[in-house]
């Protein structure tokens, strides 16, 4: 597994690319895009749900900050599709921020207005799957120590990659 760090545009950006052994493309998806299952093993979410305003599906989600660190929120939209592409099965997942009046700002919470990600995932071409995934955005109004977002970044970043392992195997284990 490898990853990238801060983007030369001044968005944070970050890369993982890597593979999951034992485990298909459609589960590594399916997990990913279960937002209930996301509440029960991801430790930093505060709040997480998805509503229809003006007949699009949008998802909210509260992210646990540690302290020192203010709370951040997302407003977003976000797509999957399963594509072939000369042969090969491969899911992409897509969503990007979006502002939409029923969803307003808390108070003490710093909403991140510049969001985008995405995720292409596909077989191994053997039991597993490999892919890559990518998170953009810009704390447009975060003002603290650069060393402090790092150092939470990263770990929030490791903690990430173990979980989604871990939910995998779990939901996995689950299907059999």
């Amino acid at each position: 597994m490898g990853t990238d760090g801060v983007s030369q545009s001044g968005l944070y950006e970050y890369k993982l690319f890597g593979g999951l052994a034992d485990c298909t493309p459609k589960l590594c998806v399916d997990v990913y895009m279960d937002l209930n299952f996301r509440k029960q093993w991801d430790q930093y979410v505060e709040e997480l749900h998805e509503k229809t305003y003006d007949g699009e599906k949008v998802i909210y989600w509260e992210v646990k900050y540690p302290f020192p660190l203010s709370n951040r929120d997302y407003v977003y939209i976000r797509e999957c599709r399963e594509m072939d592409v000369d042969g090969r099965k491969i899911w992409v997942v897509l969503a990007q921020s979006v502002s939409v009046p029923q969803c307003p700002e808390k108070p003490g919470i710093i909403r991140v207005k510049s969001y985008k990600q995405s995720l292409a995932i596909e077989s191994d071409g053997k039991t597993g799957s490999k892919g890559k995934w990518s998170r953009r955005y810009d704390h447009e109004s975060y003002r603290q120590r650069m060393y402090v977002l790092a150092r939470c970044t990263k770990r929030k970043t490791g903690n990430f990659t173990k979980n989604s392992y871990y939910k995998v195997n779990v939901l996995s284990s689950r299907n059999t």
